[in-house]
């Protein structure tokens, strides 16, 4: 793809991005607001990731500091909108998803060049303005009546994450690393994509553990054993099958 392609793709998972965030605070149904928050927002973030890598490869620049920040607070964005998705009143998240939002906006348009402590300030001000706009929604109509039926669906989504991840981590050790060691031949022409993707896989993983270890109330040594999970190639895959399935039938 051109570099105008990739800025293109920019463009379009910011939108992406933005219309997820909206949606996990504003939309009608609970349900919905999940959804946007888990699947919309989730999709916006990667792709925005991947093209931003491209861009960044093109052009010949590093993972500038500028660039780490930005990444920070699109994460704070994306917690904002599952927490805001999470609760019957989306007030604070809502607060998050915008700071996390502008934040991150102004560090990539402006490149480091406007100081670190004005976006802040500015972000926690229109974060601010986002929750007062949230906290005077109506209250959504819900077809999530039981915290049983919140952790049911933060499940499935980490399950379906914990497969992404599980299936990037086997393909790069398993595939792309024996073949580069044993005989020099690199499946993303030595880009560092597959380590890329990988990456941003386990951050959403991470990012999905603590929203469903929140939401079906996992102890310590639930959370830790689905973290020692995602290090090990195949390991998601396993504690689906030993851990997952108990915790689904035990719902059904």
């Amino acid at each position: 793809m051109t570099w105008i392609g990739w800025r293109w793709l920019k463009f379009v998972a910011l939108a992406i991005f933005a219309s997820g965030l909206w949606s996990s605070a504003c939309a009608q149904d609970r349900g919905a607001r999940l959804t946007a928050a888990q699947w919309t927002t989730t999709a916006g973030l990667v792709l925005s990731w991947i093209a931003g890598y491209a861009l960044m490869k093109a052009s010949g620049r590093g993972f500038e500091p500028w660039v780490l920040q930005a990444m920070g607070a699109s994460l704070v964005a994306s917690t904002g909108a599952l927490l805001a998705a999470s609760r019957p009143r989306p007030a604070l998240g809502a607060g998050l998803a915008a700071a996390g939002f502008c934040a991150a906006t102004f560090v990539m348009v402006s490149r480091g060049a406007l100081a670190l402590g004005w976006a802040l300030g500015l972000s926690a001000a229109l974060g601010a303005l986002a929750s007062l706009a949230a906290s005077r929604l109506p209250d959504a109509d819900t077809n999530i009546d039981t915290d049983l039926d919140l952790g049911a669906r933060h499940l499935r989504w980490f399950t379906w994450v914990a497969r992404f991840e599980g299936a990037s981590l086997l393909l790069m050790v398993g595939v792309s690393m024996p073949l580069r060691m044993l005989a020099s031949i690199a499946l993303d022409g030595g880009q560092g994509w597959i380590g890329w993707v990988h990456g941003i896989l386990v951050l959403i993983y991470l990012q999905a553990l603590v929203a469903v270890a929140t939401a079906q109330r996992w102890g310590l040594g639930r959370t830790s054993l689905a973290f020692v999970a995602s290090l090990l190639p195949g390991g998601t895959f396993v504690f689906e099958r030993r851990v997952l399935a108990r915790t689904r039938a035990g719902q059904g």
